[in-house]
């Protein structure tokens, strides 16, 4: 006597309904929707084929009211129909798994032979170990330059704070500092003679251990500065660009699918695009060091073309392996390597013109990672003052001069000690206003191609940007 229950075949009619349903699974196995795929799916199935007729089981009809009473299912029927169904809703599970790895197997030896499949690979090994973003840092990277001028405003009211608190108190302490002034002199000509003494290396060691502390009290208020106003600008953010940040968030929790890498580049979204771009590092990292590892070769890799994030301008990148006896890659050793970067670039302006009827700058442009501006932004510190205007020049008489507003020590003191690298790294934009003095921000390159940092390892890369106006760009 053979076994009760789910049928181990489909029948050819049950065949056609689940075929039906297959490009219902694929869609739902993309966007990560399958509990509701198996739901639908499952239902309809048996609502065709219900499993009591396959086991002869007879379902007792509702409760109508009536007195008489009604027939019920015995406990073995039910326990009976309750393994089959579950069985049966295995088989449909795993026939819909089955038919698609069945699909990937076949696309993949189709891929197989297409150009550039072992690279898509790297790709696709490289996207999943990335880490997820969260929603913070995804409005984060959207909203850069709003954001930057935010913190900027934001680290200015509060050094216009400082200044003003401290200067009260200092105006107090001028007279106690005048009138220790007379006994600096006595104790300065003491100091030539003591300039060496264990006194004078004690005191500055601990010079040099509150400096090191001052900065990493700048560096830990910078980034708190930074978080409280990134956090006030994402929550008075607009409806739209929250739903598109949480669209851009829950994209990534969704494993990395075939069809993401199989999609030629004018179908490709411009963040799909950067995102394929921030990965070149790695992926030209592998390439150089397989390279090296099988033939001892080494070399220079130079890429470019429309970069999403600089508004669909052409860009480049630089990727070197191998080093000199003097610590030199090959660009680094190249005197004219600028002159090589200036005629690539025009290169590439020549290829992204499309024969010059225009169509390149439209493809730019569709490559360009653009926001919409919202009308619900709304700014999180005040605006600075409007400057004084100056007063009108009166006859026979020059206007009066204001004094200058003093700086509080304190201030002075942080701008004084912490490295321009330190502030430029705290601050990013806000960094030239908060001292002047300082060099652009630290993820500007520098313009000479011998400026990059010497590589550690003979597999490790470099990169620069470089932009076809002949203007060192930001490297990513």
């Amino acid at each position: 006597m053979g076994r009760r229950g789910a049928k181990t075949k489909f029948s050819q009619e049950q065949l056609v309904y689940l075929e039906d349903f297959f490009s219902k699974f694929q869609d739902a196995q993309r966007r990560n929707k399958l509990s509701k795929f198996w739901q639908k799916a499952e239902s309809g199935y048996f609502e065709k084929w219900p499993e009591e007729d396959e086991l002869g089981i007879v379902i007792p009809p509702p409760d109508d009211g009536s007195a008489e009473p009604q027939p019920q299912m015995s406990d073995e029927d039910a326990a009976l129909l309750g393994k089959a169904t579950d069985a049966r809703k295995k088989q449909i599970r795993s026939w819909f798994n089955n038919r698609g790895q069945k699909v990937k197997r076949e696309q993949a030896a189709v891929d197989g032979s297409k150009q550039g499949s072992l690279v898509i690979g790297l790709f696709k090994n490289l996207k999943k170990k990335t880490r997820w973003l969260q929603e913070i840092e995804i409005y984060q990277k959207r909203n850069r330059a709003t954001i930057e001028k935010a913190v900027k405003a934001a680290l200015a009211l509060g050094r216009r704070n400082i200044d003003s608190s401290s200067s009260d108190s200092s105006s107090d302490s001028s007279d106690s500092e005048s009138s220790s002034s007379d006994s600096s002199d006595s104790q300065s000509s003491d100091s030539d003679t003591a300039g060496n003494s264990p006194h004078e290396a004690g005191r500055f060691k601990k010079t040099t251990k509150a400096k090191v502390k001052l900065d990493r009290q700048a560096r830990s208020k910078g980034m708190s500065v930074r978080r409280r106003v990134v956090a006030e600008l994402f929550e008075k953010e607009s409806e739209e660009e929250k739903v598109n940040v949480c669209q851009v968030y829950e994209a990534q929790e969704a494993a990395p699918k075939n069809e993401e890498f199989d999609k030629p580049t004018e179908e490709r979204t411009p963040e799909e695009i950067q995102s394929a771009i921030d990965e070149l590092s790695g992926i030209i990292g592998e390439f150089h060091a397989a390279i090296y590892r099988m033939t001892g070769w080494l070399g220079v890799t130079v890429l470019g073309g429309p970069m999403p994030e600089q508004g669909g301008s052409i860009s480049q990148k630089t990727y070197s392996s191998g080093q000199s006896p003097a610590g030199l890659s090959l660009p680094q050793s190249l005197p004219d390597w600028e002159r090589v970067l200036q005629g690539t670039g025009q290169w590439l302006k020549r290829v992204n013109m499309a024969n010059g009827n225009g169509e390149g700058r439209e493809v730019r442009r569709a490559r360009a990672i653009t926001k919409k501006p919202s009308s619900n932004n709304i700014p999180v510190v005040p605006e600075a003052p409007a400057p004084t205007p100056v007063p009108a020049k009166e006859k026979g008489k020059l206007p009066k001069a204001t004094k200058p507003k003093k700086i509080s020590k304190k201030t002075a003191t942080v701008v004084a000690d912490a490295s321009a690298a330190d502030l430029a790294d705290i601050y990013g934009a806000a960094a030239a206003d908060f001292a002047p003095s300082l060099p652009d921000p630290i993820d500007h390159i520098d313009t000479a191609a011998t400026a990059m940092p010497p590589q550690d390892n003979i597999d490790q890369n470099w990169t620069e940007t470089y932009n076809t106006t002949g203007e060192w760009g930001k490297a990513h």
